[in-house]
This record gives C-alpha cells, sequence and structure tokens, in this order.
C-alpha cells in the first residue's frame, strides 16, 4: 500500500461556546481535516490542532510534506 494523494479541507464555522474566550462573543473556529487517500483506495482523515489557532497555515505545510509521502512512495501503515 502506498501514499497517492494528501490534502487538507479546511471547516470553518461561527462559535460562541468556548469557555476560554469572551463567553458572549461570537467567533469563528476552523478545524483543519488531512485526507491521506492509497492505491488500494483506502483513506484516513485525521485532525491538526493548528486548524484551531492557524489554520491557514496548514495547506502549505500538509502539501509540502504531502508530496514528500508521495514522492518516497511510504507506506502509509508504517508511521
Amino acid at each position: 500500500m502506498r501514499v497517492t494523494a494528501v490534502r487538507t479541507v479546511l471547516v470553518t464555522a461561527p462559535w460562541t461556546g468556548d469557555p476560554f474566550w469572551v463567553s458572549a462573543e461570537r467567533f469563528e473556529r476552523t478545524a483543519a481535516l488531512v485526507v491521506v487517500e492509497t492505491d488500494e483506495g483506502v483513506t484516513g482523515v485525521g485532525e491538526t490542532i493548528m486548524g484551531y489557532f492557524a489554520g491557514e497555515v496548514v495547506a502549505p505545510i500538509v502539501d509540502f510534506y504531502g508530496g514528500l509521502l508521495i514522492g518516497l512512495g511510504l507506506d502509509p501503515r508504517q508511521p
């Protein structure tokens, strides 16, 4: 099994329930999901905490390292 694609999905939504933020203030939070696809049709989804703080930096990082994973032909079952 080899990695064939790695991509980022950012999901942003209004948020009002953060106990560490001003409770009555409405703002947005982003979840950064990373999707890994393989040559055998297996797809994995993970989330990085960086999306919570700076979602805009996740895609360039995933693009860079995802390209390395694909180029090296690594097996996703071997972390």
